[in-house]
């Protein structure tokens, strides 16, 4: 079986993206695996920067599965989508 990676950042050029790759998936006949990493930001100052990182993963899971939501209604479920949050560095 075939699959697209798709990574996003949920901006609209990625939201345009995933649309595209959506099509490509249905003519295809491939399976849609959406990916999302995320990188804790770096702080320079003297004053301690508080991270909760489980919120972050709970936040971007959340985008994850709205975006996976609309790519399932605009193919009346007819495509496998799995969906996976990471923290690093995307490239």
């Amino acid at each position: 079986m075939k699959t697209i990676l798709l990574a996003t950042d949920f901006s609209k050029a990625a939201q345009h993206a995933a649309e595209y790759a959506t099509d490509m998936a249905l003519a295809i006949d491939a399976d849609l695996f959406l990916l999302h990493i995320f990188q804790l930001p770096v702080s320079y100052s003297e004053i301690p920067v508080t991270i909760n990182y489980e919120e972050m993963i709970r936040d971007a899971e959340k985008d994850l599965a709205k975006l996976k939501k609309q790519l399932n209604l605009k193919t009346n479920g007819k495509l496998n989508i799995e969906t996976k949050v990471r923290e690093g560095i995307f490239f």
